[in-house]
């Protein structure tokens, strides 16, 4: 349910009877503020992706262990939650958030990335198989 800015917190108009959005016990939060929150935690992440090319520039031929292709997966990604943040106000109700959310933890915390990666050895091992 979309809100209008400075609307009542977790009020949704559309909702039939009780119109008090609740997710887990949360109201949920206007749009203004859920998008000012997400424009700062993508702000935050951009300046920290600048910080990791700037290192990875830095010390390229000495052994570190990220990679261009591990960069331009992560500023990818990044580009492709600002789209999203986009489209979503331009009134699109499709979110792909999650989904590029779980792709930058899986670049960012490295006990994740190698689940993931073994994840995909996996299922190639058992796609190979039947």
């Amino acid at each position: 349910c979309k809100s209008r800015p400075f609307e009542d917190i977790g009020v949704c108009r559309a909702a039939d009877g009780d119109n008090r959005y609740i997710m887990s016990g949360v109201p949920l939060l206007p749009i203004s503020v859920a998008v000012s929150v997400e424009s700062c935690i993508l702000l935050f992440l951009f300046i920290h992706f600048a910080s990791h090319v700037r290192l990875y520039a830095a010390v390229r031929g000495s052994g570190h262990a990220t990679t261009a292709g591990h960069l331009c997966l992560e500023g990818s990604l990044l580009v492709l939650s600002v789209l999203d943040l986009v489209q979503s106000l331009t009134g699109s109700t499709a979110r792909f958030a999650p989904l590029l959310r779980f792709g930058l933890a899986a670049c960012s915390v490295p006990r994740l990335q190698e689940l993931v990666f073994s994840f995909f050895r996996t299922t190639l091992a058992v796609s190979k198989v039947g």
